[in-house]
This record gives structure tokens, C-alpha cells and sequence, in this order.
């Protein structure tokens, strides 16, 4: 059982200047691209005031948090309420990251991520929290990026079997950049496969992500952003989570 009740999730849907989506939990500002969710949470969706107002859909497929095996469509205007999350944990045992598709009246989609967890999610970020600071190598030319620590460990034992992880720009940086973050193969089930873009958060660029259990050896990944220049440049660092 949850140690906490279930509670409503507000997610706002916006778009950044190259009209990429981005999903900001409205309760607390936070990232939403990925989304953890225990049983009885209830999801909604908005459009944010910048888009003009009009009908958008919301398309899950046969595996869904709702009603597993039946595909759900929801559709709305400016606002789209979904059922409570009901999820068979006992049952389906296979992987939980559940894609779901958003479309604009424009014709515009996106694909992000819907987790159904057993447990508290918040249980997992007090068991560990690992997360790797950004940092320029030389602040005053910008010419080389740091991760400190380069090599991350995680736990995702607790909770619902997930580690949070975040990557995010050192207190005081200047000048922080927008990042990408790409793992390299073997990537372990469950994790992105593609390029990851930073997303701002408090005016700083940041990804955070829930990944469950890597593989026996530490996952590559690269994170690259652009010199004050325009140059770009690159720094590697591991990820393990058991």
C-alpha cells in the first residue's frame, strides 16, 4: 500500500522556442515529461495560456494505466481529465514506462512516459537521490564541461523500484546552457534510448529521470552543451542503479 493517499496531478503542457513539448507539474514546478503515479492518482492535462485555446487528444495504447488491454483516447479543450490510475502490479510484470501520445490541433505530437508504481514514489528519492553537477571546466573561456561525479550509483530497490536520477548545472554557474543527455549501448530496459533535452527548471537547465535496475556493469552516457562561443563540447560519465 501507498504510504501516502492518492492525490490530484496537474500537468501543464507548453512548448519551448524550437517548439519542443515540455510537461511542468503545476503543484510543485517540476519536470513531467516522466510520470510516476501510485494507485487512485488522478492525472490532469492542460494547455499553457501561450498556445491557443483548442481541442488536443491524448492517445494511450493497449497498455495503460487505466484499463490494460484496451486502448484509451481522451480528448479536451484547454483541459483534459483522465479515470483514476488502476494498474494490475501482481499480474504485469513486464516493463512499466508506458508510452502515451499528445496531440495538438495543429496536427503537433509527442510522446512522453507514464510510470504506475506500487509504492510511494517519494519513498524512492529519500532512499537515494543521486544526481550529477554540470560545471564549466574553465569559466572563463567556456571551453570544457565537468560532471562531478562522473561515475553515478544508485538504489532501486525501495519504493517502486525506481531511482530518481538528475543531472543539473553546479550552484552558480554562469551562464548555464540548455544539455542533451544520450546513453550509450547496452542501454538497459526501461531507459531512453534517445537524445534527452534539459528542460528548465528555477531558470536553470536540468533533466531528471526514474530509471528502474541497470545491468551488471555501469551504463555509458554522454552529456553536451555549448561554449559561451557557440562550440560545442562534451563530457562522458557512467550510471549505475541496482
Amino acid at each position: 500500500m501507498a504510504s501516502r493517499p492518492p492525490k490530484e496531478r496537474v500537468i501543464q503542457i507548453s512548448l519551448d522556442y524550437k517548439n519542443r513539448f515540455q510537461y511542468t507539474d503545476i503543484l510543485d514546478g517540476k519536470d513531467a515529461s516522466v510520470l510516476v503515479l501510485i494507485e487512485g492518482d488522478r492525472l490532469t492535462w492542460t494547455l499553457h495560456p501561450i498556445i491557443e485555446p483548442r481541442t488536443f487528444q491524448i492517445d494511450f495504447g493497449v497498455v495503460n494505466p487505466f484499463t490494460l488491454g484496451s486502448a484509451v483516447s481522451l480528448r479536451g479543450r484547454d483541459s483534459i481529465v483522465a479515470p483514476p490510475l488502476k494498474f494490475p502490479f501482481k499480474t504485469y510484470t513486464s516493463n512499466r514506462f508506458l508510452k502515451y501520445t499528445v496531440w495538438l490541433g495543429n496536427g503537433w505530437s509527442d510522446d512522453p512516459d507514464v510510470v504506475p508504481s506500487p509504492g510511494d514514489p517519494v519513498i524512492v528519492t529519500q532512499v537515494v537521490n543521486p544526481s550529477t553537477a554540470i560545471d564549466w571546466v574553465d569559466p572563463a573561456t567556456q571551453s570544457q564541461i565537468n560532471l562531478t561525479p562522473p561515475a553515478m550509483t544508485a538504489d532501486a530497490t525501495g519504493g517502486g523500484g525506481l531511482a530518481q536520477t538528475n543531472w543539473g548545472w553546479q550552484g552558480g554557474a554562469p551562464n548555464p546552457q540548455p544539455f542533451t543527455l544520450q546513453f550509450a549501448g547496452p542501454i538497459p530496459p526501461g531507459w531512453p534510448s534517445t537524445v534527452q533535452d534539459s528542460t528548465v527548471v528555477n531558470g536553470i537547465p536540468s533533466i531528471q529521470l526514474y530509471l528502474p535496475k541497470g545491468l551488471v556493469a555501469a551504463t555509458a552516457f554522454t552529456v553536451t552543451t555549448t561554449t559561451k562561443d557557440g562550440e560545442e563540447t562534451s563530457a562522458p560519465g557512467t550510471l549505475l542503479i541496482s
